[in-house]
């Protein structure tokens, strides 16, 4: 989400120095910088291919910079071939869409796809409302994604600390309720009865109210005819940042919570949650504009906040039946490995 934050300001740098063209020049020689250290310095470390690192990789699964090294490594420790790698079939590439149809996975990546969706139209739209009712140039419009930067980075650091303290609290409670000591090590994986998504949804209920309230009266104040100067974009600049870091911290504690629902393929529950959220998200950039035209920006904002107050019962829901879900879960998966 940072980089959604700090990129109109690059592009409004760029934009205005040397053209609108020039910006996918800078996209094409980034991406293919990304791509060449990937290829030289990123190894594979799915576990089902390097193990716990001491299977050596091939193929594309191993970086450049280190085939002679993992060639050397292999010969010297090793006396028999590596197993084959796994082959890659459309049924392994569509296995984590499994976790959409678990109920309590559902919930959470459901309301934290809206939440970035809002968040999302709130800043490709920004341009198209900024520039024309102030008056700014290609320099001054990329400058006032600033004050969203700077909250997603604070909103991330806040969010972290606030999920362990959190996590402690109702850590503290369990060991309470189940007698306990602290000396003793919990493994949350192996717990059925941990109550996870309390201790991640613990602090939410505020954050999204202020969400939704920030929402609310952003799209009003942009086109307030109170604010018509250059200094009336404080508020709305000021609501954008508190939608950027609520929608940052809802979104922080959605994805540790759903990488603890599953513990054990944390990697396929990431790629299922971006891949929900961008798509979501993408639809809803799509409309944004055509419902600022239609309707302007203060109806159609306070319409998006609408919508994600309608969906919040989806986070009752886990916070409700959560651990109910998850429970059900661990067992129907030990009666499947016990067979």
């Amino acid at each position: 989400m940072l980089g959604q934050s700090i990129g109109p300001v690059i592009g409004g740098i760029i934009t205005e120095y040397f053209g609108f063209h020039a910006i996918f020049w800078f996209l094409f020689i980034l991406g293919f910088s990304a791509l060449l250290l990937v290829l030289f310095f990123l190894p594979e470390t799915l576990r089902r291919v390097a193990s716990n690192g001491s299977v050596p990789l091939r193929g594309l699964d191993r970086p450049f910079i280190s085939r002679s090294l993992s060639h050397q490594y292999w010969h010297t420790k090793h006396h028999h071939p590596p197993a084959p790698p796994p082959k890659f079939t459309l049924t392994s590439i569509l296995a984590p869409l499994r976790f959409l149809f678990e109920k309590d996975v559902f919930c959470t990546l459901s309301f934290g796809a809206i939440i970035y969706t809002i968040w999302s139209m709130v800043t490709s739209s920004t341009t198209a409302i900024f520039q024309p009712r102030f008056g700014l140039s290609n320099l001054q419009t990329g400058l006032i994604f600033l004050p969203s930067g700077v909250a997603c980075v604070t909103s991330s650091y806040i969010t972290g600390r606030l999920l362990d303290r959190d996590y402690r609290i109702v850590e503290t409670e369990y060991r309470a309720m189940k007698g306990i000591p602290e000396s003793v090590e919990l493994n949350r994986k192996k717990l059925a009865d941990f109550p996870v998504s309390r201790a991640r949804l613990r602090s939410t209920w505020y954050i999204v109210v202020l969400f939704l309230l920030s929402v609310s009266g952003y799209g009003f104040s942009v086109e307030s005819p109170l604010l018509d100067s250059m200094s009336g974009m404080a508020l709305p600049l000021f609501l954008q940042a508190v939608i950027a870091f609520t929608a940052t911290a809802i979104f922080t504690q959605n994805s540790a919570l759903v990488v603890d629902l599953f513990p054990g393929a944390s990697a396929s529950a990431t790629a299922v949650n971006n891949l929900i959220r961008c798509s979501v998200g993408a639809v809803g950039v799509a409309v944004v504009q055509f419902a600022i035209d239609a309707i302007g920006p203060g109806i159609s904002f306070f319409v998006f906040a609408l919508i994600t107050s309608a969906l919040t019962p989806l986070l009752a829901l886990e916070w409700m039946y959560g651990e109910r879900w998850r429970r059900q879960r661990m067992e129907r998966m030990e009666k499947l490995e016990g067979k």
